[in-house]
């Protein structure tokens, strides 16, 4: 689907410094223009990490997962680290008067320091500590890219005037780490390029990071021209794993890493080649979408089979545009009825932030979901039915069938769920925390 637009990337693909997917922060106008209630939120949200104090990720933090099998500790201060960056990044473009860049400074340079961009779970050597000489791209690695070229491409010029230095470093980190290992593997099996092992969240997530690095911070166009045309390849290969009915076997809370996360890329290439990759009107794009209406319950409840909580806040601003761009007013209906001022969530996923920010007065609010009557995923082997088609009252019944080798899959077949008026009745038990064990061989022992 993808690869057929490889031969016209040398045509097609806007120089560096061309494309603009959002106003950077010398654009006051369209800062400005945001409804007051969210430039108030979001500049709240910065001013509470003002002086922020950077949590500590020593080496034995960082060994505890082998030692213990621990994901959380680690894990915890890692995030706030790139939580609290990301939201200051967004409370200085919305004010834009210079008052949080001394904190961002603080936090461009703590990531830059970091001897590993990712967690301790995804360290597949064998040494409890990662090897800093032989940098890899797993997910978190990837986000961490994705925000400091985000960060590069809104306050490029300000930071330059500020301190020039911190963009050479995030170059610098960025290339050393993200860019040249893309460029030079491809023996990374999330992107399903050299072997036929089956992709899952990873290759869409990855590879949206990976895009973004290259779009807004490399600025040899061959190297961009290379980098992309390997991205259309692999999420080539990411489609080709997904069944016609466009089902998640990761379960609903992995949509937004999943289908979410290709339509972010498809989004990004749209407007790096100034529309000329468009894709968003092939049918398994459209089904991918639609998976998340047909597993929605009622209210914040949907189907947990797989990898998911039984409430779900879905991101309002990603399943609207989602929507709009495949013309599927269901799935407009669904985020519609669930928006809410859920974008601090995605702080660190600065383009979802924006996304929210600059669409948040598109949306309908008077829109329903649509409650679908009955649904049968053939693929996934997923079947719901509801006693009362448009509504959430009266009994609603799901059931799982298929196979537990999926990727986030735990035991899952056989398993049902009956909810009464919109309230669980019968549940399926869900997830738990993740350990050393969710994702080793004894994963079904859980």
């Amino acid at each position: 689907m993808l690869t057929e637009f490889f031969p016209a990337l040398p045509e097609i693909l806007l120089p560096f410094g061309q494309l603009h997917p959002y106003p950077k922060v010398s654009d006051r106008a369209a800062w400005q223009a945001l409804p007051a209630r969210l430039q108030e939120e979001t500049i709240a949200l910065g001013e509470a990490h003002l002086d922020f104090e950077w949590p500590s990720l020593p080496a034995t933090l960082f060994m505890d997962f082998r030692r213990t099998g621990n994901r959380t500790r680690f894990e915890e201060k890692h995030l706030a680290r790139r939580m609290a960056l990301g939201r200051l990044v967004m409370a200085e473009c919305v004010e834009g008067k210079g008052r949080f860049l001394d904190d961002i400074a603080d936090g461009i340079w703590y990531l830059c320091e970091e001897s590993f961009w990712g967690v301790p779970a995804h360290n597949y050597i064998e040494a409890s500590l990662p090897d800093v000489q032989a940098p890899s791209i797993d997910i978190m690695a990837g986000e961490t890219a994705g925000l400091l070229a985000w960060t590069y491409y809104l306050l490029g010029p300000v930071l330059e005037e500020y301190e020039s230095m911190l963009c050479r470093r995030i170059e610098y980190e960025v290339d050393r780490r993200i860019l040249t290992p893309f460029l030079s593997n491809t023996y990374y099996w999330w992107q399903g390029l050299d072997h036929q092992d089956l992709v899952n969240n990873w290759n869409p997530w990855c590879n949206y990071n990976c895009l973004v690095a290259f779009l807004l911070v490399e600025k040899e166009q061959k190297r961009r021209i290379e980098a992309v045309g390997k991205i259309l390849r692999s999420l080539d290969r990411f489609l080709d794993f997904y069944g016609e009915d466009g089902g998640c076997d990761e379960g609903p809370g992995y949509w937004s890493k999943a289908a979410g996360s290709l339509f972010d890329c498809l989004e990004i290439l749209t407007a790096a080649t100034a529309g000329k990759i468009n894709v968003f009107n092939h049918r398994l794009i459209k089904e991918m979408g639609r998976y998340l209406v047909r597993v929605h319950i009622a209210g914040n409840y949907f189907l947990n089979f797989a990898d998911t909580k039984p409430q779900l806040s879905i991101n309002s601003a990603l399943v609207w545009a989602y929507g709009e761009r495949t013309g599927d007013a269901d799935l407009k209906a669904l985020a519609a009825s669930s928006r809410r001022a859920n974008f601090d969530n995605q702080s660190h996923s600065l383009l979802r932030y924006l996304r929210y920010l600059f669409t948040y007065s598109e949306f309908d609010t008077g829109l329903e979901p649509p409650y679908l009557g009955d649904v049968w995923l053939p693929d996934l082997e997923v079947m719901a039915a509801r006693e009362q088609p448009g509504s959430s009252k009266g009994l609603y019944l799901a059931a799982k069938g298929g196979h537990n080798e999926e990727s986030h899959n735990h035991n899952d077949v056989g398993q049902f769920l009956v909810y009464l008026d919109g309230n669980p009745v019968l549940i399926d038990p869900g997830v738990g925390e993740y350990t050393a064990q969710t994702f080793s061989h004894r994963r079904y022992e859980i």
